[in-house]
């Protein structure tokens, strides 16, 4: 949807664009974390640079069609965990240091059988730009729209959606005929904590006391520590 000139949606919509423009440039001068790299990365590829404009820009119009501060925050979340899904995969070969054929199974595998060279490609820039938009999403979202749950809420989902793609990956790509099997037994478990996750998100703060609760028995503290990886 186009939209109209002059109007409130398209003054709001460049605000934000320009905003979000500015804020990659500022991460891609300074900031050494995954935000940082990847507004670098993309600054750098003019082509990337432009289809991430029109990517975005499309989500945002979306995102301000509703005359309604709480609507525009529902569908900025919804898209918000739209690109964390596109991050996930690159970051679980990433952080997994997966190698050789593990690497290529998983990859092409997510790709329907492309070839691997170039399902690498796409699954990264996939993966800078969504990184890009999520990171102006979260700015929108507690700078713009006052939206008072979104950075711990996104940062717990994107904890629980990994350990679901993780498990899927070790299902459907396994090492080895035994390796999928305590996976398989969790991952409706994980699909659930997911979607339980998801709609007390975009509840909120219609049910407000769960997800709080949640958020605030997942937060570290001095006392707690992650636990050692089951291998």
């Amino acid at each position: 949807m186009k939209l109209a000139d002059r109007s409130r949606m398209q003054r709001q919509w460049t605000q934000l664009m320009d905003s979000s423009e500015s804020l990659l440039t500022a991460a891609a001068g300074s900031a050494a974390d995954d935000s940082g790299i990847a507004a670098r990365r993309l600054m750098q590829d003019p082509t990337e640079w432009h289809r991430w404009e029109t990517e975005f820009g499309a989500a945002l119009r979306k995102v301000l069609i509703p005359s309604r501060r709480m609507e525009q925050v529902r569908l900025l979340r919804m898209s918000g965990f739209t690109w964390i899904h596109s991050t996930v995969p690159f970051r679980h070969v990433r952080d997994r240091a997966l190698r050789g054929a593990m690497r290529r199974r998983v990859v092409t595998g997510l790709h329907n059988g492309f070839g691997f060279a170039r399902a690498m490609v796409a699954e990264h820039k996939t993966y800078v730009r969504s990184s890009c938009s999520f990171a102006c999403s979260a700015h929108i979202g507690e700078f713009t729209f006052n939206d008072e749950i979104f950075s711990a809420s996104m940062q717990r989902y994107r904890e629980i959606y990994s350990d679901y793609f993780n498990s899927y990956c070790a299902v459907n790509f396994p090492d080895q005929a035994r390796d999928g099997e305590r996976e398989r037994s969790l991952l409706p478990l994980l699909k659930q904590q997911v979607a339980e996750l998801r709609r007390a998100i975009l509840d909120y703060p219609r049910d407000a006391g769960w997800l709080e609760r949640e958020l605030q028995f997942r937060r570290a503290t001095g006392d707690t520590q992650r636990l050692p990886r089951m291998q």
